[in-house]
């Protein structure tokens, strides 16, 4: 199960008393984060991205090639990455509408293929009777794949 950003703040934040120290400033970015998660329901407080989103609100976002909390080493990760439960039903409908365009996009370029085809196939057999050839329309396979 991945770990919040807040939950490392606060495990590597507090002391054996349980408290929070005043002079590096952990007890004041505490209080603010509980704060924040008022403003949301018990369900949402166990949200990653909530939690996430208030770690980042309140202490900052990641840097260029660092993690905050994380160590060194830890790079952040992509942006695209984080997705949240909650834009999944957004995601659905726009993978859905791609396919559907795609689809159409597909079906709208076999009418023009077998269009070109078909012109191509009259032409030959134009250029076929002028020159007093014909061949007959068994030999020709008319069928176009996708």
């Amino acid at each position: 199960m991945p770990v919040d950003k807040l939950s490392i703040f606060r495990g590597t934040r507090k002391g054996k008393d349980g408290n929070y120290n005043e002079d590096d400033g952990a007890a004041e970015i505490e209080e603010n984060i509980r704060k924040r998660l008022e403003d949301y329901s018990p369900e949402e407080q166990n949200d990653l991205e909530v939690r996430n989103k208030i770690f980042e609100e309140v202490v900052g976002q990641d840097g260029h090639g660092w993690a905050l909390c994380m160590g060194t080493g830890i790079r952040p990760a992509p942006k695209r990455a984080r997705v949240s439960s909650s834009s999944d039903k957004n995601l659905e409908v726009e993978i859905a509408q791609i396919r559907e365009e795609a689809e159409e996009e597909r079906n709208r370029h076999k009418e023009e293929l077998e269009q070109v085809f078909n012109k191509s196939k009259e032409y030959v057999n134009e250029m076929l009777r002028r020159a007093g050839l014909s061949i007959p329309d068994d030999v020709i396979d008319t069928s176009i794949q996708p």
